[in-house]
């Protein structure tokens, strides 16, 4: 059984050398180690997200301790080290001996020295950290915090930056379709969860997981309901939620639907498929009907629906603080390359739209180009279509995950 630092080490080279995401990574090992302490689970997952939330001002400090090169291997090391450091409440002594079990003999004399010298030099590098550029300090793409500048102003972005270094609190939203939910919610002495005009979520610090199991809730952001409320669904309604996995947004319609009427969930992928149905059951969907569809082409086999939730497959710049690794996949092209996905997605699930019914756009991305420029778009490709309304939510202003929203309307004739 590897110890924590040498997982985390393990998963910080896999990361480096994949395209994978760390969540995906850190499952499997957490599968593979199933007998992992869950205190050596949790400082496992602070070290691998903890290094990635904040690599860029680690690199940072390390070229001011160190001017010579170093190999992508101590690279690695030194920003671990540091991050325990800086980061933790782990003892300077034990971040370093630890840190060092890991380091091969080429290069332990020298990692030795140069994280002694980090925390002998406390001051200076706290220096360093608040006198470096906001991308560097908040370990952002430069490119990204210059198009946050431009699209929000120079403030607006250093606190979505700011935010983004957050650990991400967890939400849970009340399944009332389980009667029991709110006695077991309440048993339990979770917090009402500061978000305006609701009283069906929780903050809590750690995930609940005896609730869960019986259904009684969903972990999701606040931010997530958005545009199903926007979509206002009835029970009388026939319903389809075109990109469903993993089915928090599913669940919620069919609870504001009181678990009646008709709802089709599809998805492209068999696994996502799979997880959708398993969270359905688990959250007491009386009538799963999840289908396979793929909606970069048309899905004429699919009959007419009254309301539609598209929720597109997006950036993801609006929950950068829950996938701290994305920052670092994102390239300046990303944003008009998925606003071409995403347009396609909308025009083949317009198609199946009634005259008269509603279909609601969304993302958790806070970028113009895969939103409102998405919907202009639409707009002026279909004479047809209306804009009734557009929501957002943006973690600066707002305290909670970034989303878009945006309701079209078919005209009847």
């Amino acid at each position: 059984m590897p110890p924590p630092r040498r997982l985390a080490s393990q998963l910080l080279e896999r990361w480096d050398h994949s395209q994978r995401h760390a969540q995906d990574l850190l499952a499997d090992a957490f599968a593979k180690h199933s007998r992992l302490a869950p205190k050596d689970r949790a400082l496992t997952q602070n070290l691998l997200f903890g290094v990635l939330r904040n690599r860029r001002m680690l690199d940072h400090w390390i070229k001011h301790l160190r001017s010579g090169p170093l190999d992508d291997d101590a690279r690695r090391l030194l920003q671990l080290g540091l991050y325990q450091l800086y980061h933790t409440r782990i003892p300077d002594h034990a971040a370093v001996s630890e840190t060092l079990r890991l380091a091969p003999a080429r290069f332990k004399g020298l990692a030795n020295a140069i994280l002694r010298r980090a925390g002998r030099e406390r001051e200076t590098l706290e220096r360093l950290e608040k006198e470096a550029p906001p991308a560097i300090r908040h370990s952002l793409p430069d490119f990204l915090y210059e198009k946050w500048s431009a699209q929000f102003g120079a403030d607006d972005a250093a606190a979505l930056a700011a935010w983004c270094q957050q650990p991400s609190p967890n939400y849970l939203r009340r399944n009332d379709l389980l009667e029991s939910s709110a006695t077991l919610i309440r048993d339990q002495q979770l917090p009402p969860a500061a978000v305006p005009d609701r009283d069906d979520f929780f903050q809590v610090d750690d995930i609940p997981h005896a609730l869960l199991e019986v259904g009684a809730g969903y972990i999701q952001d606040p931010a997530t309901v958005l545009a199903c409320d926007l979509l206002g669904v009835k029970s009388g309604h026939r319903v389809l939620d075109a990109c469903a996995a993993p089915g928090g947004k599913t669940a919620y319609l069919v609870q504001c639907m009181g678990n009646e009427g008709t709802l089709i969930a599809t998805d492209s992928s068999r696994g996502r498929r799979r997880r959708l149905e398993t969270n359905l059951q688990r959250l007491g969907v009386k009538r799963i009907d999840v289908r396979e569809a793929n909606w970069t082409q048309p899905n004429n086999d699919l009959d007419l629906f009254d309301r539609i939730l598209l929720d597109v497959p997006c950036s993801n710049t609006g929950v950068l603080r829950r996938r701290v690794d994305l920052r670092w996949r994102l390239q300046p092209e990303t944003f008009t390359e998925m606003a071409t996905l995403q347009e396609k997605l909308a025009q083949n699930a317009l198609k199946q739209l009634r005259p008269g019914g509603r279909l609601v756009y969304s993302t958790c991305s806070i970028e113009r180009e895969e939103n409102e420029a998405v919907i202009a778009r639409l707009l002026e490709s279909d004479p047809k279509l209306r804009l009734k309304e557009q929501q957002s939510s943006l973690p600066q202003r707002d305290g909670f995950d970034g989303a878009f929203a945006a309701l079209l309307v078919k005209k009847a004739s």
